[in-house]
């Protein structure tokens, strides 16, 4: 019998980590997995891979669309944004391809609950990081800390002055929020309007119509990206600061809603919602197919679309928000803070 070496133990080890698991193989296996089911997936597998998408290609593809676009108007000593924002996108759809296959045809149901659940990510992670990190830099929580103390201390003038504040710089983080989120959609779908045009003019140089592809590249480079990033930024600021208000990101302390205030919130946030991507779908659209870009664009079509992934994104952000606003109800402190004298029957609010 042959005595083991000890090249054979370091050939040994090395073919474990060869073959070791990755990240990606592990996001092989759920393609595999995804690959085996229908043609029109069903209601939860769109779920699952709407969402998963939407965290792990669909947000860095835009982030990098944005840079992308955003660069191209810098100077040439500032190149490296615009290179790495295209790297980035690029990336994101390559692995989405890689992780998930071809994008699949889904129909109904499935399909309303795939977008919208897609759409989740990009609307609420970015506009949640900045605007949280926005009521830290302007300190509302410090400032509601001593209005409180200076309600304990008998100061209500001081306490007033300071509670109002907090929530002017509460309010004024909310609008941080829905504008960083709304440079970063509006910035993305530019960058998507020249695509579309290159494409356009590539697939028109395939025909030999040259002159047809001049113009196509020649609107790519003009006002019509900046008109659809204008349309989309515009919609994407109301939205994502009424979303803001539904998760009471507005006000300075944690508010008390009962189930119908909640509703009403969300009423408004969803007539919002659904009122600004209706018009983002139609007026972009419709620049593009007036510009040569997309000659078979449809936007009506287009802006009916979105009715549905968009209400069913809603529906999904209001359960989300009722949960957080039940949390956080459940960790205020009680409303006579230690040491405080307690209050007198004629001073607790009646009804």
């Amino acid at each position: 019998m042959a005595t083991p070496k000890l090249d054979d133990g370091f050939i040994s080890i090395n073919q474990s980590l060869t073959t070791s698991p990755t990240l990606d193989d592990g996001f092989v296996s759920i393609r595999s997995q995804l690959e085996k089911k229908t043609e029109n997936p069903g209601v939860f597998q769109s779920f699952v891979e709407g969402g998963a998408r939407g965290i792990t290609t669909e947000l860095p593809s835009m982030v990098g669309a944005a840079a992308e676009f955003a660069g191209s108007y810098l100077p040439d000593e500032l190149s490296i944004i615009e290179e790495t924002g295209r790297d980035l996108k690029n990336w994101a759809d390559e692995k989405g391809k890689e992780w998930y296959g071809e994008e699949k045809e889904r129909t109904g149901l499935s399909r309303i609950v795939y977008e919208g659940t897609k759409m989740l990510a990009p609307s609420i992670i970015p506009g949640g990081i900045v605007g949280t990190g926005a009521r830290i830099l302007k300190g509302v929580g410090n400032l509601v800390k001593m209005g409180k103390a200076a309600q304990v201390a008998g100061d209500a003038a001081k306490a007033t002055r300071l509670l109002d504040a907090a929530q002017k710089a509460a309010k004024q983080a909310n609008t941080i929020a829905a504008s960083s989120t709304a440079g970063l959609f509006g910035l993305s779908q530019a960058q998507s309007t020249v695509d579309s045009a290159e494409k356009q003019a590539v697939m028109l140089e395939q025909q030999g119509d040259i002159e047809g592809a001049k113009k196509a590249r020649e609107a790519g480079q003009g006002m019509a990206p900046l008109a659809t990033g204008a349309i989309e930024a515009t919609g994407e600021y109301f939205g994502t600061k009424y979303l803001g208000k539904l998760f009471g990101l507005d006000e300075a302390e944690v508010v008390k809603r009962g189930a119908g205030n909640l509703v009403k919130d969300f009423l408004k946030t969803l007539g919002v919602e659904v009122g600004t991507e209706i018009g983002q779908a139609a007026g972009e659209a419709g620049v593009e197919k007036y510009t040569a870009i997309r000659p078979d664009a449809e936007p009506l079509v287009e802006a009916l679309d979105v009715i549905g992934p968009t209400a069913f994104m809603t529906l999904i952000t209001g359960g989300v928000a009722s949960g957080a606003n039940r949390l956080s109800q459940g960790k205020q402190p009680a409303q006579t803070p230690p040491g405080a004298p307690p209050l007198a029957p004629q001073d607790i609010p009646q009804g």
